[in-house]
């Protein structure tokens, strides 16, 4: 009997019970924690604006549209269960929770149950799944699609009639809604039928005309997206374009390919043996999971400018995939062999139940321990401050207390990230820049940017002190101790002519910097030293 249509036995249920519950349990727990993150604060504007009868709209104005989806399942999140940081990730928890069956669904299909079950479960304690289910942005809808949209394209190529090759491309369409990277799973999907009419030509048989017609299309489906000028602009932002805090360094390519040995350990390198049991034991939905992981992370690692891993999230189901297609494959020899050994002190229908208990006693559960993975998605819970595979998080929420009884009324603020300003102290900001920043540059909040608008070095200072009103620097603590991370010059500046503001326990650096009346000697040279790079202070001063 095919492994892949076989009945689903109690232990088996038992164990898809269990990895879906703890896979939502670490998802679910302390979801309101951290505090809103840089990149959430767009959808989470985006929604009140909605909310507003302003659209889709940021504080300044501009509209946006990027991720719209995420935006209005924020919106109405919020109409549900109000506005809170809990409530906007909701969205992201249900997608991840259906990430986790699909994942399941798509194991059982392409290589059996043992598939399956091992997929949902490498699914549930991944790292960065649990990061991109418990933020409000859009890279846990996109798992969800790109693995339904990588579900229904196989049982389309595989003769499952055309409601899957429907659902194929409404759910890719949605998955590059949401992110141009989506574009990747395309030409992996669209490079599998290829393989197939390839492989058919090369033994003589008559090429399946849904292979050659999905591949034709799928690729230039991809190749047509890439030049229209809306989808080339969003590929450019959205992955092309370095943004202002990357630095290329060289070895860069294999970003990612450090990034997943760290995080994974003896995981990662198990990868590459898997994938060739998944080949040589089932060809075609092995060589299906191969594109979609290898090829996706190969063009990524290659193209995307900032080599940040949110970019490859969506990416690593298909490596879980994979080692469950080579668990499929193994399992069953194992087990036997195992049985024929527990058969000699175990009599009867009892040696099938304990070998399966001496495998996960004496294997799986040492195996565990051992992955590093298991027990960082299990502390991700209780972290609310830090970096995460989605981006770094900070405690704005202590510095709203902490700050916003104190802070002046005609207090300019200075600081990285203005929408948090904005949510949490409750008044716009100038846009601190890191030393090595394009100045000019714009963002999604504002494509372009002036001069006054921008604080770089210890002259931006000077020049809002003139201004008449007092000029809050607020700095997250680890921003300020990265060594060359800002102006050396303003730095110096900041400690030399303002006075620090003790916010407790809160992970910030605030200076409080009083107006300038008069025109002396000091903005001279505070822009003097903004200009040449003076040196940096003692942390602490």
């Amino acid at each position: 009997m095919d492994p892949r249509r076989r009945p689903i036995a109690l232990q088996h249920a038992l164990l898809v019970g269990a990895g879906l519950a703890a896979g939502l349990a670490i998802r679910a727990a302390n979801l309101g924690g951290p505090a809103f993150g840089y990149d959430e604060l767009y959808h989470v504007f985006a929604a009140k604006g909605l909310l507003d009868g302003e659209g889709l709209a940021l504080p300044s104005g501009r509209p946006y549209t990027r991720g719209a989806l995420v935006s209005l399942l924020t919106a109405g999140a919020f109409v549900l269960f109000g506005e809170h940081e809990w409530s906007a990730r909701v969205p992201a928890l249900l997608f991840g929770a259906a990430s986790l069956v699909l994942i399941y669904a798509a194991g059982r299909t392409l290589f059996g149950p043992i598939a399956g079950v091992t997929a949902l479960w490498l699914l549930a304690l991944s790292p960065e799944a649990v990061d991109a289910d418990r933020y409000a942005r859009m890279y846990s809808p996109l798992t969800a699609f790109g693995l339904l949209a990588a579900l229904a394209a196989y049982r389309a190529l595989e003769g499952g009639g055309r409601r899957w090759a429907v659902v194929a491309v409404a759910a890719a369409a949605v998955a590059v809604h949401l992110h141009p990277a989506a574009l990747m799973l395309v030409v992996a999907v669209g490079a599998y039928a290829a393989s197939c009419c390839l492989a058919a030509a090369l033994r003589g048989e008559r090429q399946p005309r849904r292979h050659l017609a999905l591949a034709l299309g799928l690729l230039a489906l991809a190749a047509a997206s890439a030049l229209t000028p809306p989808v080339r602009s969003l590929v450019r932002e959205a992955a092309a374009t370095p943004l202002p805090w990357y630095r290329p360094e060289p070895g860069d390519v294999l970003t990612y390919h450090r990034h997943l040995a760290a995080t994974y350990g003896w995981l990662w390198p198990l990868l590459w043996p898997a994938t060739f049991v998944a080949l040589l034991t089932r060809p075609r939905p092995g060589l299906f999971t191969a594109l979609a992981f290898w090829l996706q992370l190969v063009i990524l690692s290659v193209a995307v400018a900032t080599k940040h891993v949110r970019y490859i999230i969506h990416v690593l189901p298909f490596a879980w995939l994979v080692l469950g297609g080579a668990a499929q494959s193994l399992w069953p020899p194992a087990r036997d062999a195992l049985q024929a050994r527990v058969r000699a002190w175990v009599p009867g229908r009892l040696a099938g139940a304990a070998a399966s208990a001496a495998v996960l006693v004496l294997a799986v559960a040492p195996l565990a321990r051992l992955m590093p993975s298991v027990p960082a998605a299990a502390s991700r819970p209780w972290r609310t401050e830090g970096a995460f595979a989605t981006g770094h998080f900070d405690d704005w929420r202590g510095l709203e207390r902490e700050l916003r009884p104190r802070l002046d009324p005609r207090a300019l603020l200075v600081t990285r990230v203005q929408l948090a300003a904005r949510y949490y102290l409750g008044r716009p900001a100038h846009h601190l820049l890191s030393a090595h920043a394009r100045r000019g540059g714009g963002d999604w909040e504002q494509p372009s940017r002036t001069d006054d608008d921008q604080v770089q070095h210890a002259g931006d200072l000077a020049r809002l002190r003139r201004l008449g009103a007092p000029v809050w620097l607020v700095v997250e603590a680890w921003r300020w101790e990265q060594p060359g991370y800002l102006d050396e010059g303003l730095v110096a500046a900041a400690a030399r002519d303002c006075r620090p503001v003790p916010v407790g326990a809160v992970a910030f650096v605030v200076f409080a910097c009083d107006p300038i009346t008069a025109v002396g000697l000091a903005p001279a040279a505070d822009r003097s030293a903004g200009e040449r790079g003076g040196t940096r202070p003692e942390r602490g001063r």
